[in-house]
């Protein structure tokens, strides 16, 4: 029986195959694979948007603060607020209320003159 000759030209060449083909491996596993450059590059970007929607919210937040604050302490607020949201009026006021843009109104029925079968 012969020994495994590790000087065959053909052994060397497998070998550095393996090896080249699991460096490829490796690199491709590196750039697409689930923790891979471009997933990285994707969660960065998830991570951006995120802290823009927080600063966002907190400024939302801050600005609805400011309002519960108005209407729970400021008079000019409180009624600024009932006559836009509520309709409500001072004595003396008159508020008038417009239709909203695109609300579509019904014809008007004066103007109109009834179908009569009989005319055909």
């Amino acid at each position: 029986m012969r020994g495994f000759d590790w000087q065959s030209e053909n052994v060397r060449r497998a070998v550095l195959l393996g090896v080249v083909l699991l460096l490829v491996a490796l690199i491709v596993q590196g750039i697409f694979g689930t923790d891979g450059l471009f997933t990285l590059r994707h969660k960065r970007q998830e991570a951006l948007e995120l802290q823009r929607q927080i600063q966002l919210l907190k400024k939302q937040n801050a600005d609805l603060q400011q309002q519960v604050h108005g209407l729970r302490s400021d008079p000019e607020t409180i009624g600024k607020y009932a006559r836009e949201y509520l309709h409500m009026a001072r004595p003396g006021e008159v508020i008038y209320v417009l239709p909203k843009q695109g609300a579509v109104t019904p014809p008007d029925q004066s103007s109109s003159t009834p179908h009569d079968p009989r005319s055909h």
